[in-house]
């Protein structure tokens, strides 16, 4: 089971932006809304959320319904901004949020291909066109797309830095010892 996606920061960005009634902000990484709900709820202005998930977007049109004319939902890509905005009449805003990173919704379904923990298909897309999967027959052989498994020890023939071994490095690998203080 997947737990929602929480806003690290949340408090501290609503904070920071001083909200204002009747302004215009964007929020550059939609994803679950978290954000862009919180800014809505701290004052009667008005936002502009872009993700270029398509899925994202998609599971947004619940809150865009709650705020009608308030959230704008754009699937896009946040460094195309000033061009998605130009049909909306918008040149200026009061503010700008950005949660970037790997959503964690994407992390945690396997079928999207992003998941490290979940088996499932090489894809890591966040919108349409070719996935991974599909390129990698035009990879190069020296690519580092490789499904062949592997272990973790390097091999006599590999191409380490000048004055290094495999033997050497095995050696010198720190290691971690991990304690909880109460």
């Amino acid at each position: 089971m997947t737990t929602p996606h929480v806003p690290v920061l949340l408090a501290e960005v609503v904070a920071t932006l001083k909200l204002r009634d009747g302004a215009v902000y964007l929020d550059g990484t939609f994803g679950a809304g978290g954000y862009s709900r919180a800014l809505l709820d701290a004052a009667s202005c008005r936002v502009i959320a872009f993700d270029r998930d398509p899925a994202a977007i998609k599971t947004g049109g619940d809150l865009s319904a709650r705020y009608r004319d308030r959230l704008t939902l754009i699937e896009g890509r946040f460094s195309e901004m000033e061009s998605l905005l130009k049909p909306l009449g918008v040149d200026a805003v009061s503010g700008i949020v950005f949660d970037l990173g790997v959503s964690s919704m994407q992390l945690d379904d396997a079928a999207r291909g992003f998941s490290f923990r979940a088996d499932g298909p090489l894809d890591m897309r966040m919108s349409s066109g070719p996935s991974a999967r599909n390129e990698k027959p035009r990879a190069a052989s020296s690519s580092c797309i490789d499904e062949t498994p592997r272990s973790n020890t390097i091999p006599e023939t590999a191409s380490t830095p000048s004055g290094l071994s495999s033997d050497s490095i095995s050696e010198n690998r720190p290691s971690i010892s991990v304690s909880r203080s109460r």
